[in-house]
């Protein structure tokens, strides 16, 4: 993403938006705290808590198996979260340009673990929608959302 960034930006590119979902919210996140050339950064059930992610999530039940099969250890992992995990950093981008937004009952994405983030990331907005981690609902109010903040 940082090379496509770059790459934009050589061609006079000075403003972009990132519209991430679930791992890719995760990375978007990622990139907010390395890049500030955002008009908007819309992140629908962002992984923001990688612990619960690998270790407790039902969605990841196969990789846990496979990750135990190989001797490695929730503390093995745990040590590197400040690394990779938005909810320890802060934005590179302005917050305010920030939208996370989670779903009520999304066992996956915890509302609570976005809140956690929204909190963080100071003047960030905070949307819920009715749905689980995945579903239509949330791209459609996202989008609304972004048009009527004119981001």
């Amino acid at each position: 993403m940082r090379q496509l960034i770059a790459a934009l930006r050589k061609l006079g590119c000075s403003e972009f938006g990132l519209l991430g979902t679930s791992y890719g919210g995760w990375i978007g996140a990622l990139l907010a705290m390395v890049e500030r050339d955002f008009r908007f950064v819309a992140l629908m059930a962002p992984i923001v808590n990688v612990e619960h992610a690998i270790w407790e999530s039902p969605a990841t039940a196969f990789m846990r198996r496979e990750l135990r099969r190989k001797k490695i250890e929730p503390s093995l992992v745990a040590r590197h979260f400040h690394l990779s995990s938005p909810v320890h950093n802060e934005p590179l981008c302005d917050a305010e340009r920030v939208l996370f937004v989670a779903g009520e009952f999304d066992s996956i994405a915890r509302p609570a673990d976005i809140e956690k983030i929204h909190q963080k990331w100071r003047g960030s907005e905070l949307l819920r929608v009715r749905q689980g981690h995945f579903g239509y609902r949330m791209l459609r109010e996202t989008i609304a959302r972004l048009k009527e903040r004119g981001l």
